[in-house]
């Protein structure tokens, strides 16, 4: 079977403009209230960052976790490095006939050309590139699949839970993660129920 190419990815995403947030937050206080925006040259991390990497390494323990009962060999050292592997986000303004930027409901249509939250490797680059046996990256890979921080999967890529590993602009990653797709071997059915 051949390996899809990573340029033939596209996903159409509606975007939150962010753009308008700090004066939407001076209005929504009272006059006496100073508003302002943390900027990454103040030189710390944004509380939202530390939240994220918390997020990541729960579920890492929780792989660990998973690993010990199922008796796999997982590595934490693979699974951390394996994030780092995720390329940047890259999306294009989705325009018309006309060319014009498109919007739907206050939101910006943007088509995701790569998600922040995907690694376009084989097993075999991964372990080359981590230099680790196949059955350790075959383990690690499968915790961490248990514990749905990765959730889908092809061949020659994986993907992560995106608001747990993103690299790219927030605002993308928000969108990405109201219609990220997921494996289906892990989709649940719900069957029956009642009609009300």
């Amino acid at each position: 079977m051949a390996r899809t190419p990573k340029g033939q990815f596209s996903e159409l995403i509606e975007v939150d403009d962010l753009r308008d947030n700090p004066n939407r937050a001076e209005k929504a206080v009272d006059d006496d209230v100073g508003v302002s925006v943390w900027s990454k040259k103040q030189g710390r991390n944004a509380t939202y960052y530390r939240q994220v990497h918390e997020l990541l390494d729960d579920k890492i323990d929780e792989a660990e976790v998973y690993a010990k009962k199922a008796r796999l060999g997982f590595n934490p050292g693979i699974a951390y490095r394996l994030t780092k592997f995720t390329e940047k986000a890259i999306a294009e303004p989705h325009k018309d006939i006309e060319g014009y930027q498109r919007h739907r409901e206050g939101k910006t249509l943007m088509e995701l050309k790569n998600p922040g939250c995907r690694v376009w490797l084989t097993q075999a680059e991964l372990c080359e590139k981590l230099k680790c046996s196949r059955s350790a990256l075959t383990d690690t890979l499968r915790a961490m699949k248990a514990v749905d921080l990765i959730v889908n999967w092809g061949e020659g890529w994986i993907e992560f839970d995106c608001l747990c590993v993103w690299r790219g602009k927030i605002e993308l990653k928000m969108a990405y993660s109201r219609v990220q797709k997921v494996h289906q071997s892990k989709r649940c059915v719900v069957v029956g129920g009642s009609n009300g």
